[in-house]
């Protein structure tokens, strides 16, 4: 158990620091994709490439890697660390981001088992 622990506590701290990185360059894309005109960014301040990236950057990331390292207790993993992000997209009612999330957690899991697929 304390070498499960560890690999979480890793991953979560790769995540967080990933996603910082990646974040700018995931959010440009994210509003490509999603350019309605009525999309402002999220907090009501202008576009934050960093929130809203970091909002969409992170379950890819940590999804993808609690998913190739990991191989037991994957899911009860990934909702442990991701739990205080979800609860704070849907306490704040941004349900849009919150879709997103879930896209990105499924795009993450899917490119985990490719590459579990690949090199196994």
């Amino acid at each position: 158990m304390k070498n499960l622990f560890g690999k979480v506590i890793l991953i979560f701290i790769v995540s967080v620091v990933g996603s910082w990185i990646l974040s700018p360059f995931l959010s440009q894309l994210f509003n490509l994709i999603h350019s309605s005109g009525v999309y402002d960014g999220i907090f009501l301040i202008p576009k934050n490439f960093y929130i809203e990236g970091f909002f969409i950057t992170y379950p890819l990331i940590t999804s993808l890697l609690i998913f190739i390292f990991l191989k037991r207790q994957q899911w009860l993993s990934w909702f442990i660390i991701n739990l205080p992000i979800i609860i704070f997209l849907l306490g704040i009612f941004i349900w849009q981001l919150f879709i997103w999330y879930i896209i990105t957690t499924l795009l993450g899991y899917s490119l985990a088992w490719i590459i579990r697929r690949f090199f196994k």
